[in-house]
């Protein structure tokens, strides 16, 4: 049984930058919905402070990881790119997990 060699790393990185992208935008407004279902028409000692600061805390990190992926995939397709067929490519920085 022969298997495929499938999507290039390249490409698959791309592509779930792009769809990441989709969700943390599904995502900024789960946060925004939840800050107004928190804070709407509530004085400030009715809020619940722990859940309050959770979903910020989510949203943090939730930020933080698509601007990693955002930052290392313009180094894997820019600045490793191939240049010359014999140099290391943006295969290759795919490759390389560390």
């Amino acid at each position: 049984m022969a298997i495929g060699k499938g999507m290039p790393l390249d490409s698959a990185a791309l592509m779930s930058t792009v769809l990441e992208g989709i969700l943390y935008g599904f995502s900024v407004l789960m946060f925004i919905g939840t800050i107004w279902a928190l804070t709407h028409e509530r004085h400030m000692r009715s809020v619940n402070r722990l859940i309050t600061v959770v979903a910020v805390l989510l949203f943090v990190l939730s930020t933080a990881h698509m601007v990693v992926d955002i930052i290392q995939t313009e180094e894997g397709l820019v600045q490793h790119r191939n240049i010359s067929q014999s140099g290391p490519g943006s295969e290759a920085f795919f490759t390389e997990i560390s």
